[in-house]
């Protein structure tokens, strides 16, 4: 990817990426680009959350992580809320999947998705270099699909 790169602009929006900017000590902290590791990293971290906090975080601040924090608020996505973790499975009918309600998602715009399902016991980690489509896109609907054989 070349640094800047502008994406979107023939779909009449436009996401601008800048690689570079996560060595910048002076770039504003971004929660949506700004988590960076190696992939065992990164799991270490998820799979400490699913289990507690593991020395990571107290338990009960993992429990409020893993509960919505907006209320009654409807989202844009149905059955879904939302927690500090990120995204929160309420009604997996409502919101088509077959993860568990308590289930987390959450992913990066240059191309990484996770979730964890504590009721199934199951951590999952995709990292791709595909920006948008590995994290918003179809291919983590399909990986969901094939974890839990749907």
């Amino acid at each position: 990817m070349p640094d800047p790169w502008a994406a979107g602009g023939d779909a009449g929006w436009t996401l601008t990426f800048s690689p570079s900017r996560i060595f910048n000590p002076r770039a504003f902290q971004s929660g949506g680009a700004g988590m960076a590791g190696t992939a065992d990293d990164i799991m270490t971290f998820l799979d400490a959350l699913r289990t507690g906090g593991r020395g990571v975080l107290r338990p009960n601040t993992v429990d409020m992580g893993f509960s919505n924090r907006i209320g009654a608020v409807e989202m844009e996505y149905p059955g879904m809320k939302f927690g500090y973790f990120g995204g929160i499975v309420d009604d997996p009918a409502l919101a088509v999947t077959p993860q568990s309600r308590g289930t987390v998602r959450w992913g990066g715009v240059y191309g990484l998705d996770w979730f964890i399902d504590r009721s199934k016991g199951l951590t999952v980690l995709s990292v791709t270099n595909n920006a948008l489509e590995g994290c918003l896109g179809e291919y983590p609907v399909r990986i969901t699909e094939a974890v839990y054989g749907a």
